[in-house]
């Protein structure tokens, strides 16, 4: 009886030391995170994923990336999250880098004017045709 009331404890305490390793579901940007990002350009990310979209989902899919471009527009999405597009400035721009807003962004997208140079840093997502390639959890640096 004393074996049953032992091992009964030892399984107790094993899964309660186990319940409070669950991992968060959407990770934010931090400070150690941010040191690990190369910067590239808008137009480097999405002509990586125009190139071949294998690839690019190898490189950069779920990876933290600090990206630079040519602000172009901001509005909500279909859920009313914040997201600003960047281009390469050309006036025949046609690609764009759509970059969905954390909530930890401190910089109010009112602060940005069309045509200026921003610098995004966020989670790559993927590209869908025609060709926006999106990031999300985005901060403005």
């Amino acid at each position: 009886m004393k074996w049953v009331l032992l091992i009964g404890v030892v399984i107790a305490l094993s899964m309660v030391s186990c319940s409070g390793t669950s991992s968060p579901a959407i990770s934010q940007p931090t400070a150690t995170k941010q040191t690990d990002s190369q910067p590239l350009s808008a137009h480097v990310l999405y002509q990586a994923f125009q190139d071949s979209k294998a690839t690019a989902e190898s490189t950069y899919k779920g990876k933290w990336v600090t990206v630079t471009g040519i602000f172009d527009s901001v509005g909500p999405d279909m859920l009313g999250t914040p997201y600003l597009i960047l281009t390469d400035g050309g006036i025949n721009a046609v690609w764009e880098v759509q970059c969905e807003m954390s909530s930890n962004n401190t910089v109010p997208l009112s602060h940005i004017s069309k045509g200026q140079t921003v610098t995004v840093y966020g989670q790559c997502d993927t590209s869908y045709y025609p060709g926006n390639v999106f990031l999300n959890n985005c901060i403005l640096k």
